[in-house]
Formats: structure tokens, sequence, C-alpha cells
């Protein structure tokens, strides 16, 4: 790939009237960090979508001493459910065409996947590293409030998706990493590992299958904000809540509801019944457990017994097996709302991640870092009850014999994730950055 990519230096948004600049030629300092994290976050991307961010990523790679690895090799995009379709794909190349990416670059991203890795051998021997930075954003519309800061300061998302959750900093905060680490100055060897679709939990299911999980001695993950004061640091997180993304169809038959209403069959009301009773499940004692049907579509027309509907909901707790009885009941619940009215019901499992337990080994040397380069708020961990699929890295590594940790950088949040003002204090992104270093460094 040829630097810098085909965008002008001062494409104009339509959309938020702002001139827009390239982004860095470099990415090591603290301002060419904040300015790879606001050129993301301008053009934010979907799962398994993120064309112009691997572009971008790419371009900084492409230019180091290090081995990159794309496509099958990476990513088996066979054992990803719901993997986009070939129109969703090219919608996504046109989109990143439109954002300023070449044309046949943007053609062969989407055809090997987004998936990357950079592989960076050190000069003495050691452990063998990696490290997980997540790529994608979420179909939420960022705020237009003149108070939000990305819109008053002209980066806002200009296309309807948003980074809500900090992955913009966190790819600018890997780029910056393997920047770094490219003059080979550290004992053993370092994967960075750019990973799409954490959202929805079905990135990393992808990569683990490709075999990239394998042969790490440490893995990392990082996640700024956490509604954390900005540059502090944890060397975990920890009360991680498995996970299980669920898609359910129901399917009966359709019929006049004035004249026929007992000819049909009626999808709605078994999955109405459903959501009800699926948000009825009893809590279970001693665990942090969660339940919630976030979509429910179904119906043609109010004259029209509806024939489908269909829903999307998740299930989470603080313990795996837990977290699968949660799942069983609900595929029990299912079961029964569709044989009471009559319908057919089938449950696809979209996406899934497990709860996780940090080495104290890495805490430690995260904590350490932290402190010699000056950090005062430091913690051993940080309680985070969400999920991630870091936690199946995790527990792949650990299971290998290897040792990981979820790192944590304070984005002094005052919004929470996934909101449609979420954003970071930047001074977090160059504190990441250097804790991720010295931590290969000692």
């Amino acid at each position: 790939m040829q630097w810098p990519l085909t965008m002008t230096d001062a494409t104009v948004s339509e959309t938020a009237g702002r001139t827009e600049t390239a982004p860095p030629a470099t990415c090591q300092s603290a301002q060419e960090i904040i300015s790879l994290r606001r050129s993301i976050h301008r053009h934010p991307e979907p799962a398994f979508v993120e064309i112009r961010t691997a572009a971008l990523i790419l371009g900084y790679l492409e230019r180091l001493p290090c081995r990159i690895s794309m496509g099958e090799r990476v990513l088996s995009a066979t054992s990803v459910p719901d993997y986009p379709s070939k129109g969703q794909l090219d919608a996504a190349v046109d989109a990143a065409v439109a954002a300023g990416i070449d044309p046949g670059e943007a053609a062969r991203i989407a055809e090997a996947g987004t998936a990357l890795v950079a592989e960076i051998d050190g000069n003495r021997p050691g452990p063998a590293w990696a490290f997980r930075f997540d790529m994608d954003a979420l179909p939420i519309r960022e705020s237009q409030d003149p108070g939000h800061r990305p819109f008053e300061q002209g980066f806002a998302s200009v296309n309807g998706n948003m980074h809500a959750c900090a992955h913009d900093g966190h790819v600018a905060v890997g780029v910056a990493l393997a920047t770094r680490l490219s003059d080979g100055n550290f004992a053993g060897s370092v994967k960075i590992v750019f990973q799409p679709a954490e959202e929805g939990c079905r990135g990393a299911a992808g990569m683990i299958a490709a075999g990239v999980g394998l042969g790490i001695d440490r893995f990392v993950g990082l996640h700024l904000g956490n509604s954390m004061p900005a540059g502090s640091v944890a060397g975990s997180a920890y009360g991680l809540l498995a996970t299980t993304k669920l898609r359910i169809r129901f399917e009966g038959l359709s019929a006049h509801a004035g004249s026929a209403p007992s000819h049909g069959r009626n999808a709605l009301l078994a999955a109405a019944t459903a959501t009800l009773n699926l948000h009825a499940i009893s809590r279970f004692a001693g665990h942090e457990t969660r339940i919630n049907v976030g979509r429910l579509t179904a119906g043609d027309a109010a004259n029209v017994i509806a024939g489908s509907a269909e829903m999307s909901m998740e299930v989470r707790a603080d313990d795996g097996d837990v977290n699968d009885e949660l799942v069983r009941r609900t595929r029990r619940i299912v079961e029964s709302a569709a044989e009471m009215h009559e319908v057919s019901a089938t449950v696809f499992v979209v996406g899934s991640a497990t709860s996780f337990c940090p080495d104290d080994e890495i805490v430690d040397e995260v904590v350490a870092a932290a402190q010699a380069l000056g950090v005062q708020d430091r913690r051993s961990r940080h309680l985070l009850t969400s999920s991630d699929d870091f936690s199946l890295w995790g527990q792949k590594v650990q299971q290998n014999g290897g040792r990981a940790a979820f790192v944590l950088v304070g984005g002094g949040n005052t919004l929470p994730h996934h909101h449609p003002e979420f954003d970071i204090d930047e001074s977090c992104l160059p504190i990441a950055a250097d804790v991720l270093e010295r931590l290969v460094r000692r």
C-alpha cells in the first residue's frame, strides 16, 4: 500500500460541515495517536466490515519490519455466525472508498477479512507476548449536541454508526505499540492482534479457530474508558460476565385477522409470550445474572395474523455454568411458547464469551510498569461487570499454560459506554501505549 492513502488533505464532511485531514503519516507520539483515533472515530465501521479501519492499520504496518497475516490464516470466517453477505461487504467497500480508501485495496480487504496480526521478533530470547485490540463500532447514531466534544471539534461520526466503546482508541494504541516495538529491542516476540467484531462477541472465536491463540506465553487485552479517572491504570479487569447472544426465529401462518383469524398461527404472540417469560426467569442466588430481549420484530400489517417473528436477546452470568443454565432455560421457554401457539421456533447462537480470572503475575507487572512511568492512580484490579470476548482469548492461552490479563486505562468518561455522547479524555491514549510498551521492554 502506498502512503498516504488516496484521501485528500481537506475532505469536507457534508454531515458536520467540518474540514477533515488525512491520518498522520506515523503513529508514535501522543498527538499522532490522538489524530489516528479521531480519524477512525469519524468513520466508524461495524462488525466484520471494518474495511477503512483495516486499510489504515495496514498503511502503518506495511512500513514496519514485521510479518503481517490476514485472511484464513487469522480468521476462520466459516466458523463465524452471521458473517456479512456479499451485498453487505460490497456496501462496506463503497463506503470505505467514499471515505478515501483505494478501491482495489478496499476490495482486497473485503475478500480477505478485516482481521490482522503483526508479528515482531525481539533481539534476545524471552516470552511470546500477544496484545488484542478490537476494531468495530456500534450501530448507534452519535450525538450532535453542541456540547458533545467530537461534534464540537469536528471528528464525530459521519455515517450513522459510532465508536461508543473506545475501540477507536484501542486501534490507535495498537498501531502505536507496533510502531514503537518494531525496533526489536526487547526480549522474546510480540503479536499485535487487531480483532474485528468484539461487539456481540463474535470476532475472537473466529480468530482462535484459525490458530491465532496458539504459542502465546502472555496475552494482554486493553480497554479504555471504564468510568475510571483519565490515565488511571488497573492491572486487569475482573468480574467479566459470561454471555451468549441468541437470535430466535418463530414461524407461524398468516391469515386474515378479521374474517379468518382461526386459520392463522400467530408468531408474534409466541414471541411475546416467550419475551415475557424470559424476563421472568429466576435470578440465581450468589451469582450475577442478566437477561435481555433487545429486539423483537414481527408481522406485516394490522389486519394480518403475524406469520413470522424474530428476536435478538442475550443472557449473562458471572459463571460459565450458570450462563449455560440460562441458555438451557431460554431454549425451554422458547420451545414451550412455540408449542402453545402452534408455531415453530429456531434458536441460533450468534456470539459468546466466558468469565475470566486474570493471572497475578501479569497484573503485578502492569502495575509495576505504571508505577515506573509515574502513574499515580494505579490499582491491581477493577470490577467490570460487562462482557468481552477477550475472555475467550484468555481462556485459550491459560488452558495452554500461558498467562493473561485485561488491562484497563481510565478514560475519564462521565457517560457510560454505548451512550450517544460517550467520549474519552484523549490523554489516556499515550499513557496506555506507554504502559504496554514498558510491559514488553522490561
